[in-house]
């Protein structure tokens, strides 16, 4: 599955603040909170077994968790 420009503005409005946020937690400072959200993000991206659906969120968190 890809992800259309349009799919992937709306996963990011409707998850940005919750990944931005665990990020932040767990590392404690905004500017390395920003660079793991954009690694997050990335990493969405060029995933070959893209989450759908319900997925994502959990998808996003844990992704988050390994990033920090």
């Amino acid at each position: 599955m890809k992800y259309t420009d349009d799919d992937f503005t709306r996963i990011m409005n409707e998850h940005g603040d919750t990944v931005l946020r665990i990020c932040a937690v767990r590392l404690g400072n905004l500017f390395d909170a920003q660079d793991a959200f954009q690694e997050v993000f990335i990493s969405l991206y060029n995933a070959k077994n893209k989450p759908v659906g319900p997925h994502i969120k959990p998808w996003l968190i844990r992704c988050a968790i390994n990033e920090c």
